[in-house]
């Protein structure tokens, strides 16, 4: 019996040793079951069956480094945007893709980049920010180095814009860290909603999401008073929602039937509005405004159960990236939800630091039954919105409910209004 049960700690702490746990099962499975009396231990057939799908169970276990790394980042980075946000000299300025940057921006990118590749030096990064936006600027160079002191990290000039340029990685093969410092960066400006996104990949798969949602209140009214969440989930293992100031944690699920049924983004030139408001009449939801917020944020308000869908058709030119939605997908996931792009194609993160230009549009809601009702809503109202078949090949909403997609030769509706 001691043995036994020796071995039996064998097996568990050995089973993340891929070829080497694999002979040592095969040797211990082979010699507990020689006189067919044994149930302790699995067969030989078993162990080769089920051994990848072990090893891929501890394989997440062993993420643990890489995701308490990220949620402490993640924390630092939010507090600091909640400082910076109340300096009144913050100040912001202007890419040449015309969306805001500000302090924060450079400052979370720079001290995040910089603890997560002094833990992770053989990792790629890939962040939305560059040293472009500080080169020749000595001024901002200067403001960003004053906020990075405040945090305890000391950095020259050099070191800083080193650092910008770490998140410059173009592949998302191997172990990748995806960063958008501050996502909705209008809506920080402005005194709405924001978020900092981090996401661990491996060879394009998203394995750990973290979402910190400073501004985000607990309630919708919020009138508990407690503002400011941190969602993260590691793949197949749930998602979790932990207080920014505070020790609350609990288990996020979606819900069908949230009190906002759709939200969107709060800017109009990066989605149609129209298009939203075509599949909410058609779904019924016509009297329901959209709830619209800045952000990733988004797909933390469906995994809390507080907004059924999240529905974004963007302009013909916008290319979704990555960082701004690696982290969302597999949180909201995680609770239940289902995400894909418009045509129900999942999302692609396989193809770098844009999403493949397959992904056009987004789909998100709170289950499979509720995303395939909006499939079929966008079916159904492709005449009046103007929709043409491309030439691709079709995933039918009956197939995304199953799970199993149906290949068929009339192609998706591309939803740009383009053929």
């Amino acid at each position: 019996e001691n043995s036994f049960s020796c071995l039996s700690r064998v097996w568990e702490s050995a089973s993340c040793f891929h070829g080497f746990s694999t002979l040592l099962h095969l040797s211990i499975a082979l010699w507990a079951n020689v006189d067919g009396r044994n149930t302790r231990f699995p067969s030989v057939t078993t162990i080769l069956t089920e051994k990848s799908r072990f090893c891929c169970i501890f394989a997440r276990m062993s993420l643990l480094k890489e995701l308490s790394t990220g949620l402490s980042v993640v924390r630092k980075a939010c507090l600091m945007a909640v400082r910076v946000r109340k300096m009144a000299s913050e100040g912001s300025l202007w890419k040449a893709d015309k969306s805001a940057v500000t302090i924060a921006d450079l400052a979370i990118q720079a001290i995040a980049l910089h603890e997560l590749s002094s833990l992770f030096s053989e990792d790629s990064f890939i962040a939305e920010e560059s040293s472009l936006t500080v080169r020749g600027k000595p001024e901002l160079s200067a403001r960003v180095r004053e906020v990075l002191a405040k945090e305890g990290c000391e950095l020259s000039e050099s070191q800083i814009l080193e650092i910008l340029d770490k998140g410059g990685a173009l592949s998302t093969s191997g172990r990748v860290w995806t960063l958008d410092p501050v996502d909705g960066t209008r809506g920080f400006i402005d005194g709405g909603q924001y978020a900092v996104a981090l996401a661990f990949l491996v060879d394009g798969f998203v394995e750990i999401g973290i979402i910190g949602c400073p501004a985000l209140p607990d309630t919708l009214t919020g009138s508990s008073g407690r503002v400011g969440s941190i969602f993260y989930a590691v793949r197949g293992r749930g998602a979790i929602e932990i207080g920014l100031g505070d020790d609350s944690r609990h288990d996020l699920r979606a819900d069908g039937d949230a009190p906002i049924r759709v939200v969107e983004a709060a800017e109009s030139n990066v989605t149609s509005y129209a298009h939203s408001a075509f599949v909410a009449s058609t779904l019924g939801w016509g009297s329901d405004p959209p709830v619209r917020r800045d952000s990733c944020c988004k797909y933390a308000m469906i995994a809390r159960g507080q907004a059924c869908s999240f529905i974004k058709q963007p302009k013909v030119s916008y290319v979704e990236k990555v960082w701004d939605h690696a982290a969302g997908v597999l949180i909201l996931t995680d609770a239940g939800g289902k995400v894909t792009d418009g045509s129900g194609i999942p999302f692609d993160f396989s193809s770098g630091r844009e999403l493949n230009l397959n992904n056009r549009g987004i789909i998100a809601a709170a289950s499979a039954s509720l995303h395939c009702e909006i499939l079929q809503a966008i079916d159904e109202a492709r005449g009046a919105l103007g929709l043409h078949r491309t030439r691709k090949s079709k995933v039918t909403p009956v197939a995304l409910c199953t799970g199993f997609p149906i290949q068929s030769a009339t192609g998706p509706y591309c939803l740009s209004g383009r053929a």
